[in-house]
């Protein structure tokens, strides 16, 4: 029995690398030739037909592949962590930032763009803590503070109000522009450490915010 759990828990491991490989490669080339980066074709080259465009950007995580500039780190120990971060942030927001100005002059329908990052840094160390509890909510706080900025042509911000959470962004978006009835998700928020993934919280806005005495809540843990 163990053998066999051992031989299926290899072969998932196996293919779950492969996929990652492949989905890394795809994804890649898909940008580079839709963005128009590295000497890509750019929209030109998808027929003027209109596009609905996912790409998943894993920069800036490690490893540090780019320079400042954008030309390709020689390869080296990674000591200087925050060296390389920032000088790999910046070619990224370069890259991006001519991506969006080349999407709106060649657009000839005002585009819908979103730039949406899944969470904020990991500068206070919120997966530290070994019970999720104990996670204070300044580094709760910081760890939920993911990027966001989109551009909505017309009425579209009224859409979105002052506050909106990561999993109602598109949903906002399909729902104003589109007509979609799709029902709007709960703005919701969990925290789990990183060596118990599972053992979630339930995390309180005033809490969060420091404006009242309110802790986060367990849901779930093992």
């Amino acid at each position: 029995m163990n053998s066999f759990d051992f031989d299926l828990t290899t072969m998932s491991a196996g293919i779950l690398v492969a996929r990652l490989v492949v989905g890394l490669l795809m994804s890649a080339h898909g940008s580079q030739k839709l963005f128009g980066w590295f000497g890509g074709h750019g929209l030109a080259g998808t027929g003027g037909r209109p596009r609905f465009v996912f790409a998943h950007i894993l920069k800036p995580h490690e490893p540090y592949v780019f320079k400042q500039d954008c030309e390709v780190q020689s390869r080296q120990r990674e000591d200087d962590y925050p060296g390389l971060y920032i000088g790999q942030l910046q070619c990224v927001n370069r890259l991006l930032l001519a991506t969006v100005r080349r999407i709106q002059a060649e657009s000839s329908v005002p585009p819908v763009i979103l730039l949406q990052g899944d969470h904020g840094s990991k500068a206070l160390h919120a997966f530290a803590y070994h019970r999720p509890e104990e996670v204070p909510p300044q580094a709760a706080r910081e760890r939920f503070g993911a990027f966001g900025a989109y551009y909505l042509p017309g009425d579209g911000a009224e859409a979105f109000g002052d506050t909106v959470t990561v999993v109602n962004v598109l949903g906002n978006v399909l729902r104003h522009y589109f007509g979609a009835h799709l029902p709007r998700s709960g703005d919701e928020q969990y925290i789990s450490p990183a060596k118990f993934p599972y053992n979630f919280r339930k995390v309180d806005a005033r809490w969060l915010t420091g404006n009242g005495p309110a802790r986060a809540k367990a849901v779930a843990g093992r």
